[in-house]
């Protein structure tokens, strides 16, 4: 993993994980994805803690049902069945029961609520268990293989508190979830924070600080392994960085060039102006047409006598 926080990291821009906007996109879809497996878990639980109380209430009723068969197996009739009704425990939820004979074709006794169901054969028509459009009431027919016996019954069974009890069954398992969603979330954005984040928010930070000193590309040098993806990123970081130094480099070395090359003209261009200036002064005073008037301003040049009187005077 690269590190990305050598060289001037203290001069560096920092920028807070808390405002970083690529950490809170991938955190909330990582806690969005983890409720989302979460919820669907949920619904195949919550469907599987329904069937298993709807079992665990009927098997209690099983349960009964064959106690009293092996104990009244020679004298069952309806006021044996009936008398039975009365000893059953509470947690057995029997609202109704009736006892048919093993062929399903003789009923032999009854208490309580009367079924809407009829043992059977099987068939197209056959239906083994029913539930009440509200949940309350749950009726089922145990046949001879499963009361292992020579008789079949069909129950009616209280079932008003299993919606209750799925709700607090949700309230928990909801809570599990969202913790579970949660922790899930913390943990993965720790990871991703070490190993993808942190390089991720460094680099731009080298970026920024590269791009405020141009003048210094080569301080910005990332200490990078390329030993994943992040790693190539830093390394192809510091391959511009390089090149930007040598470009740089070179500019600096063309610049200086230039101006001594320009400096050198200047000197030599005020030399010649010199040269010129003396060469032109010096030729100005050597002209012939400038020593005949310097000369000619000594000698006097005849001419006519001024007349000072009248002629013939």
């Amino acid at each position: 993993m690269p590190d990305l926080a050598t060289g001037a990291a203290s001069s560096r821009p920092r920028i807070s994980k808390f405002k970083c906007r690529l950490c809170w996109r991938v955190g909330l879809s990582v806690f969005a994805t983890i409720l989302l497996i979460e919820a669907v878990i949920f619904v195949f639980l919550a469907k599987k803690f329904e069937a298993d109380r709807l079992a665990e209430i009927e098997n209690s009723g099983i349960a009964w049902t064959q106690v009293i068969l092996r104990v009244d197996s020679n004298v069952m009739d309806g006021p044996t069945v009936d008398m039975a009704s009365r000893e059953r425990p509470a947690d057995t939820k029997i609202l109704g029961f009736t006892l048919f004979d093993g062929s399903g074709s003789k009923e032999i006794g009854h208490f309580g609520k009367a079924p809407s169901l009829a043992p059977g054969r099987g068939g197209a028509d056959f239906v083994r268990a029913r539930r009440s459009e509200d949940g309350a009431i749950y009726e089922t027919v145990w046949d001879p293989a499963i009361l292992g016996g020579a008789f079949t019954a069909v129950a009616v069974l209280n079932t008003s508190s299993l919606p209750g009890e799925i709700r607090a069954f949700a309230w928990r398992a909801g809570g599990s979830v969202l913790v579970v969603s949660i922790v899930g979330t913390l943990a993965a954005i720790l990871v991703l924070g070490f190993l993808v984040f942190s390089p991720i928010i460094n680099l731009r930070a080298h970026l920024i600080s590269a791009d405020s000193n141009p003048g210094g590309p080569e301080n910005h040098l990332i200490d990078a392994t390329p030993s994943d993806e992040l790693g190539g990123v830093a390394e192809a970081f510091n391959d511009m960085i390089r090149r930007l130094a040598s470009g740089i480099s070179r500019i600096r070395s063309n610049e200086k060039k230039f101006q001594d090359s320009n400096n050198l003209l200047e000197r030599r261009d005020a030399e010649r102006t010199t040269e010129l200036s003396e060469a032109n002064m010096s030729a100005r005073s050597n002209r012939p047409g400038k020593r005949r008037e310097e000369n000619s301003s000594h000698v006097r040049i005849p001419g006519p006598e001024p007349r000072t009187g009248y002629a013939g005077r």
